[in-house]
């Protein structure tokens, strides 16, 4: 069997690095780990995995076996809110660096969610609460609107409901207000003029004291 002269060469980006015959036992591993990353994102085998919260993603990472059977590109997803998550980068974790989305409130400039006070406002309002209707049976209607034409004027009740109207207070809208007295308070008297008063006085009887 021929010898075959091979020279190794990696692309470095801007060129190509012989790396044989100088190749090492170290570069032949970093090599191999970079095209196993390669061939597993390129055939769409990256995994994910989901942690209660960061530190179980940490301590599980702690696990030399667990490490051993992560590909580059997989996922670990934080159900935690308010953290970020993670992809493997074939050494180790990093952030995946999204952006935190932001639910905007609704208010009087735009659309938006709901808050929790709004929410518990709404909820403690009774079924038909704001279902009102007037009710309109006699004595349940409005008063008449008032204006300068009306000004001084008296509410008058009509003969049928909701009938009322300003009226101006007359002597034919007032109702008989005379008295009477009886004959004896009008029997004739006498008339007494004096410094003392009169003896045997009569209902009547007019007495002008000097």
């Amino acid at each position: 069997m021929s010898t075959k002269n091979i020279t190794i060469k990696n692309r470095d980006g801007v060129g190509w690095e012989i790396l044989y015959p100088k190749t090492t036992i170290a570069q032949v591993e970093g090599l191999r780990n970079e095209l196993n990353t390669i061939d597993a994102v390129a055939k769409g085998k990256a995994r994910a995995r989901v942690f209660d919260t960061v530190a179980d993603m940490e301590a599980w990472l702690d696990i030399d076996e667990n490490v051993d059977m992560l590909q580059a590109g997989d996922n670990f997803y934080i159900r935690e809110v308010e953290v970020p998550d993670y992809w493997w980068d074939g050494t180790k974790a990093i952030d995946m660096e999204v952006e935190k989305v932001v639910f905007p409130l609704a208010g009087t400039t735009g659309e938006g969610f709901m808050s929790a006070d709004d929410y518990i406002k709404l909820r403690d309002i009774a079924p038909n609460a704001n279902n009102y209707s007037h009710p309109t049976g006699d004595g349940n209607t409005h008063v008449p609107a008032t204006s300068t034409t009306s000004n001084g004027k008296v509410l008058t009740a009509g003969a049928t409901q909701s009938s009322a109207s300003w009226k101006t207070l007359t002597e034919a809208n007032i109702a008989d207000r005379s008295h009477t007295h009886p004959r004896s308070d009008l029997q004739a008297g006498t008339i007494a003029i004096g410094s003392t008063e009169p003896a045997g006085l009569l209902v009547g009887d007019i007495w002008f004291q000097t």
